[in-house]
């Protein structure tokens, strides 16, 4: 037993060298006493910036749509992805013969089991995802170096879990 992700299941799906290729299955945490099982899920939020320029918006919302439908979702899982945010791509027999993770979270997700909320249950967690938002974004707009961004996010979020814990 061990604990992955969709995210990480290619890559021994996918190697034909991995002893568990081909001798996986899929399954929620095990739960304790008088608790259900879950997965968590989790994802990527994407966004347009509001800085960005006018002109460039609609481009913007333009690749969103491309990069989001159902014909990219399937393309992906083709080439070796094994996330599935689309339930009409999980359901599709192309799709399900490439992998059992496909069935097994769609079963899980009929069962209740997917729990969408897989970060730490602190008060703090909204503010330090927004920080690293903010700083990350200008660290890919050149704006500031990667040791910069992670230095400032770091003392960010210290000083957001410092004035929690004095208040």
């Amino acid at each position: 037993m061990a604990y992955g992700y969709t995210l990480l299941a290619p890559y021994f799906e996918l190697d034909e060298t991995s002893p568990a290729c081909g001798q996986t299955g899929y399954l929620p945490h095990p739960a304790g006493p008088g608790a259900g099982p879950i997965a968590p899920v989790g994802g990527y939020l994407l966004g347009i910036p509001a800085n960005l320029p006018e002109d460039r918006r609609a481009g913007a919302l333009e690749a969103l749509r491309v990069f989001t439908s159902p014909e990219a979702q399937k393309l992906y899982v083709q080439n070796g992805s094994r996330t599935n945010p689309r339930y009409s791509v999980g359901s599709d027999p192309d799709v399900r013969r490439l992998s059992p993770i496909f069935e097994a979270v769609d079963a899980m997700s009929w069962r209740d089991e997917l729990q969408f909320w897989p970060r730490p249950p602190v008060p703090e967690i909204s503010a330090i995802i927004q920080i690293c938002g903010e700083e990350f974004h200008d660290m890919l707009r050149g704006l500031i170096s990667p040791r910069d961004a992670l230095q400032r996010a770091q003392g960010r979020a210290d000083a957001v879990i410092e004035k929690q814990n004095t208040t």
